[in-house]
């Protein structure tokens, strides 16, 4: 896998980890 193809995935993972989050402060 080409670095460009690694970075994009890390920022694919950020935003889902950031998504999961938001969820979790609206069940409060």
């Amino acid at each position: 896998m080409s670095e460009e193809e690694e970075e994009e995935e890390e920022e694919e993972e950020e935003e889902e980890e950031e998504e999961e989050e938001e969820e979790e402060r609206c069940d409060d």
